[in-house]
């Protein structure tokens, strides 16, 4: 993520929290990988069932998401004169 930041890929508050819960929620799902050999889902969201740490990455994919949406209409505003292109 520092390298990321670093070369201004991370340019805004949301893509740096997104960019954080994905790797956090990876990081965290490794440390229970290399410690207990598994993962304990514990937190039933109706569509399946889950651990905090899998939260933290679907959180952060959709402000990852948010955040490209975001840039790519504020890039078309900029192209009035041929809205297709």
């Amino acid at each position: 993520m520092a390298y990321a930041r670093k070369q201004g890929q991370l340019k805004n508050g949301m893509a740096e929290a997104g960019a954080a819960l994905l790797v956090g929620g990876a990081i965290g799902n490794a440390i229970d990988r290399a410690v207990f050999g598994w993962v304990t889902d514990f937190v039933d969201n109706g569509r399946g069932i889950l651990n905090l740490a899998d939260i933290a990455i679907q959180v952060g994919v959709l402000l990852l998401l948010a955040d490209a949406v975001r840039d790519f209409i504020v890039s078309r505003r900029g192209r009035k004169s041929n809205p297709l292109t």
